[in-house]
């Protein structure tokens, strides 16, 4: 579940890919996290935290719109996206608050795609080892509920989560948002991200798709690894 094959970044903070996809490297605490610094073994984790087939709701079920901030270990300062839900579960939209960059994520087609709200051109890519996001569960992970609590004035429950890769704790609605998620990677960056504002309102169709006057841009291959470019 590395984070670095599955970019997920602060989208055209640049003209480099590169460095659009740098800021959320140093988040990959909230894709692969783990408790204690280090990968768990089976004897210390599997009985303690695994509970085979209960888990969270994986995907919302509703239209939802969410502002999260992230607080990430070596950044002094907290970074805060909007995140839109399509009640289907299977797209989202990431919109940084701060720079005119905006990621869509197309579950099914397991693709992803940076825009650029200024210069109306758009990057889309496949990750090849699968799309991974903070805000994706799956039954790969491994699941024990714990107590319910508010985060953004809206009831969650907590969840010992763990992975092949590490443990984290996340807190997700019934209708499947994942509204905190706290955890160490396997190299030891820890990370945090916690919803602010919920909203739950209809959302157009438009809002995970590609506008029509924006135009493709190629990435040179040999500055992202790990992805296939797309169109």
């Amino acid at each position: 579940m590395a984070f670095r094959n599955a970019p997920f970044g602060k989208v055209f903070c640049c003209a480099s890919a590169l460095c659009t996809l740098f800021y959320f490297s140093s988040a990959q605490a909230l894709i692969i996290p783990n408790a204690n610094g280090e990968v768990p073994t089976k004897e210390a984790s599997e009985e303690e935290v695994w509970m085979p087939g209960v888990h969270p709701t994986l995907s919302p079920s509703k239209d939802a719109e969410v502002v999260y901030r992230f607080h990430v270990q070596g950044k002094p300062e907290p970074h805060e996206v909007k995140v839109l839900f399509s009640g289907s579960g299977d797209k989202l939209r990431i919109e940084q608050l701060d720079s005119v960059g905006i990621s869509i994520l197309d579950r099914p087609a397991q693709k992803i795609y940076y825009l650029n709200k200024e210069r109306h051109f758009y990057l889309g890519m496949r990750p090849l080892h699968g799309l991974r996001s903070p805000f994706f569960l799956d039954l790969e992970m491994q699941y024990k509920p714990l107590d319910t609590k508010k985060v953004a004035n809206v009831l969650c429950r907590e969840w010992a989560i763990t992975a092949k890769s590490g443990r984290a704790k996340a807190c997700v609605t019934d209708d499947g948002l994942i509204l905190q998620q706290e955890g160490v990677d396997a190299e030891g960056v820890s990370g945090k991200l916690e919803a602010i504002s919920v909203s739950y309102h209809a959302l157009p169709a438009s809002s995970f798709e590609i506008p029509i006057n924006y135009h493709n841009i190629h990435a040179p291959k040999a500055e992202i690894p790990g992805v296939e470019e797309k169109h």
